[in-house]
């Protein structure tokens, strides 16, 4: 067994089982190296905007974590937008947003420097309640719940 180094052994590795020197590699170094994608189940989305019905946007993102993305894409819709998870900064990420209003603008895409937000389809507000995505005025949280599709970080 060799014995660990004095950084490790200071976070409780105390000494390796292998003979050969450590393998040493770098854990999302990009945000590519780490992707992230949301998995959504919404019946009756449909392609044609119709009176009542909330457009489903479908963002990827980049280095700019959700609250942010939020931020900026609830001043392009001119409403505040409800959003199924948190997603990481670090990380490429695909996730799904809706405006909380019927007042603010429909624009098919928005693009802005670290994220672009394409409608996906439109939702009337009962059938995103079913998918488990929380709308803020009807709740006091901005999240919910989805699944994200598996992920495997890539080493440098």
């Amino acid at each position: 067994m060799r014995r660990a180094a004095e950084v490790e052994r200071e976070v409780g590795i105390l000494s390796y089982t292998t003979l050969g020197e450590p393998c040493r590699a770098r854990v999302k170094s990009t945000p590519e190296d780490f992707v992230v994608e949301e998995l959504i189940a919404i019946s009756g989305l449909t392609a044609a905007e119709a009176s009542g019905y909330y457009p489903l946007y479908r963002i990827e993102k980049s280095r700019i974590d959700t609250l942010h993305m939020a931020e900026e894409l609830s001043a392009a819709l001119k409403s505040k937008v409800s959003y199924a998870g948190l997603k990481d900064k670090n990380a490429s990420a695909v996730q799904y947003a809706t405006p909380t209003s019927l007042r603010g603008l429909r624009p098919s895409t928005i693009e802005r420097e670290r994220f672009t937000a394409k409608v996906g389809g439109f939702v009337l507000a009962w059938q995103l309640a079913a998918a488990a995505l929380f709308y803020s005025y009807r709740r006091k949280s901005r999240t919910g719940i989805t699944r994200a599709a598996p992920s495997e970080p890539k080493l440098r």
